[in-house]
């Protein structure tokens, strides 16, 4: 249960963390929103195809089958990481989060300006 929970953990931080570095800092809402409804129709999905799998297969291939589906994952990941991945567009590179100059000291609140709508 600890080694689930902390891939778990692990792989929801890192595939947001993924996702915000492949848009400019104004594509961050966007992206919070898309990668929250795919992480959690992910989990309703898989849990219901999984039961129905385990149902039809019983749970030794119903796990043997998901890592098997899971390795198709590596095929786009090897793909990205050899073209550059993050941080990546079509048109080159794309903005970076720069560090303030002046970090926020903890109890404070930095005021962040509007943004315009489209």
């Amino acid at each position: 249960m600890t080694l689930f929970g902390i891939g778990f953990g692990v792989t929801q931080n890192t595939t947001l963390t993924l996702m915000y570095a492949r848009v400019p800092a104004s594509g961050y809402g966007t992206v919070s929103a898309l990668w929250n409804f795919a992480f959690d129709a992910g989990m309703g999905v898989g849990a219901v195809g999984f039961g129905l799998l385990a149902a039809r297969t019983g749970y030794p291939a119903a796990f043997a089958l998901t890592a098997a589906l899971m390795l198709t994952a590596l095929v786009p990941a090897r793909r990205d990481r050899r073209t550059g991945g993050a941080g990546q567009s079509r048109g080159g590179r794309v903005e970076r989060p720069v560090a303030h100059a002046h970090p926020v000291q903890p109890g404070q609140v930095r005021a962040q300006p509007a943004q315009e709508l489209p």
